[in-house]
């Protein structure tokens, strides 16, 4: 993997260590959907949606807390200028996490959006409502949460920002899917303000083809964003024992 590049928007001051668990720390049992989660001193209460495969409760790999979600809170924890006073957006959010971290660092405002499966935004629903607290020293801090299909209008979540684009998106494990790298291209696209970036951690999820999971950014550079890699690191797997996965981020800024 490549060295990161000297940036200010480097991995300076992360531990790491502290933050990747086993697929058994994620697992939840049937008599208890709520998760506890604790990263660089905040509290989140989550619940995981039921994995009901085949059915109108399809989750669509909403049913643990990725790894990848994880690294994307501790690093914009870290960097809290990226996040502070500005607008977010995050894409396949699942449960959520890097949302409630943004709303708890100070965004001006948060959307929380994912595939628009009834079950699954109902759920992201009760996690932003659980965790995110109005600030009543500053009643124009909002979150939302919207149902979206990558590639379709974004109109939806402009609107929910208030007819405004975002300063920032954030998405985390969502490049394995290579079929469906231009429709999210797409949409940071068509969200972003000018200038606006958008912040993404990954690991490579099937073998022989981490290639793919890569072609993403030289996809990107023709939808006229700036490509930065921030960081390679190695850290443990969560589904195998023993075994280290790469995991990185990278920031792609849209051009203005």
């Amino acid at each position: 993997s490549e060295s990161p590049p000297s940036s200010e928007l480097g991995l300076t001051g992360i531990g790491l260590a502290n933050i990747f668990t086993s697929e058994e720390d994620n697992e939840v049992n049937d008599n208890s959907q709520l998760k506890h989660e604790e990263l660089n001193g905040f509290q989140f209460n989550i619940k995981i949606a039921e994995a009901e495969w085949n059915t109108e409760k399809k989750t669509l790999f909403a049913t643990y807390v990725w790894n990848g979600a994880r690294l994307l809170c501790t690093y914009i924890e870290t960097h809290r200028e990226l996040i502070k006073d500005k607008s977010v957006l995050e894409l396949g959010a699942g449960v959520g996490l890097p949302s409630l971290m943004s709303w708890s660092i100070g965004a001006s405002y948060v959307c929380a959006s994912d595939y628009p499966s009834e079950y699954l935004i109902e759920t992201l629903t009760e996690n932003m409502t659980r965790n995110c607290m109005k600030d009543p020293s500053d009643p124009s801090r909002s979150f939302s949460v919207v149902g979206y299909k990558w590639g379709a209008d974004v109109s939806p979540l402009i609107d929910a920002n208030r007819g405004c684009k975002y300063d920032v998106v954030v998405a985390s494990e969502c490049l394995w899917r290579h079929e469906q790298h231009e429709d999210l291209l797409l949409s940071l696209s068509s969200v972003l303000k000018a200038g606006g970036i958008a912040i993404l951690t990954f690991s490579h999820h099937i073998p022989g083809i981490e290639s793919g999971d890569l072609l993403f950014f030289t996809k990107a550079t023709s939808f006229g964003f700036r490509v930065t890699h921030i960081s390679s690191t190695k850290q443990p797997d969560m589904w195998t024992d023993g075994r280290e996965v790469d995991m990185f981020i990278y920031v792609i800024e849209l051009a203005t």
